[in-house]
């Protein structure tokens, strides 16, 4: 994602009221920031509790400039948002987004440009008391030695951060997993060949493939899913 203006304003509902209300999964998503320009900020959360006066700002379209918690960030940052959290990225931020599987998006605030709203289905699931987690790696430099750490994770994902100096071998444990290049380029391996890639450029490595290889020097995204959701008993 490259904003070159704010965002949207939004909130995605839990696992339980997406399938109640949708008959979808709910929304999990994390942002690593490759970029930023200087004094970018992001919404994260909400600066009041207070329902009424939002939905009052939500009905005039200025939710986001009135109570939208502002985040500073910058390269290297792993921010988690929580299902329920009013949220937006900023303008002249460039991210990677990992999220779970539902595609739910309640737009309480467009700036003005005039996109449609979803203010009740919003406030149905919004938790003004949510917060994000905000996790500072460092911006990227060409790595020395290998490393990881741990970037961020939700009940539905992991990722991991590798910093490839030169080769690193990784298991899948019966999970698939998706590598994502932020920094430097990425050869990935399997026992059937391999891929480059690029600077924000991603691949997909099965489950059977048992075992794959990251060869840098780069900065890696891996990213798995921790649990397999279910559809609730109610909507079979």
């Amino acid at each position: 994602m490259d904003a070159r203006q704010n965002l949207s304003v939004q909130v995605h509902p839990a696992e339980a009221d997406a399938w109640r209300m949708e008959g979808d999964h709910g929304k999990v998503e994390a942002w690593y920031v490759l970029a930023a320009s200087e004094g970018a900020t992001l919404i994260a959360g909400c600066s009041t509790s207070d329902t009424h006066a939002l939905r009052a700002a939500a009905a005039d379209d200025t939710i986001g400039t009135r109570f939208g918690e502002r985040v500073a960030v910058a390269e290297g940052d792993f921010v988690l948002i929580p299902p329920g959290t009013l949220h937006a990225l900023g303008a002249g931020i460039f991210a990677v987004e990992v999220g779970s599987l539902g595609n739910t998006t309640y737009r309480l605030c467009d700036w003005g440009r005039g996109r449609e709203l979803h203010v009740d289905k919003g406030f149905a699931v919004l938790d003004c008391s949510s917060k994000p987690t905000v996790n500072h790696l460092g911006a990227y430099r060409t790595p020395t030695r290998n490393r990881t750490s741990p970037g961020t994770r939700s009940d539905f994902f992991a990722v991991t951060v590798a910093d490839v100096a030169d080769r690193m071998e990784f298991a899948c444990n019966g999970r698939y997993a998706v590598v994502t290049c932020v920094g430097g380029s990425a050869r990935v391996g399997v026992a059937e060949g391999s891929a480059l890639l690029q600077y924000t450029e991603s691949c997909v490595i099965p489950a059977a493939a048992h075992t794959y290889s990251v060869t840098g020097p780069c900065r890696a995204l891996i990213s798995v899913r921790t649990t397999i959701s279910t559809v609730p008993e109610e909507h079979l």
